[in-house]
């Protein structure tokens, strides 16, 4: 039994960073997510109205996400977790 603990695979996790106000947050993603998905996601967490949560690609707030593409389709920079 041991052995079998040893050969496993290590679990990964796409997560990606999402900033507010002074918060950092990492949500754990699926690369098929869309704006809605993190909008629900955030308001799970930071018990933040999803009218009041609007995602941008860039840093200066210049360039948002469409609503109606997955984060694949954007192109978004999902990092890997190596648990």
């Amino acid at each position: 039994m041991g052995d079998e603990a040893a050969s496993a695979e290590p679990i990964t996790s796409d997560y990606v960073r999402v900033k507010r106000k002074k918060t950092t947050i990492f949500l754990y993603v699926d690369q098929a997510d869309t704006a809605h998905d993190l909008r629900a996601k955030v308001n799970a967490i930071m018990k933040v109205p999803t009218t009041d949560i609007k995602f941008y690609l860039d840093r200066n707030g210049e360039l948002p996400i469409d609503e109606h593409k997955s984060l694949a389709d954007m192109k978004v920079r999902v990092r890997i977790a190596h648990h």
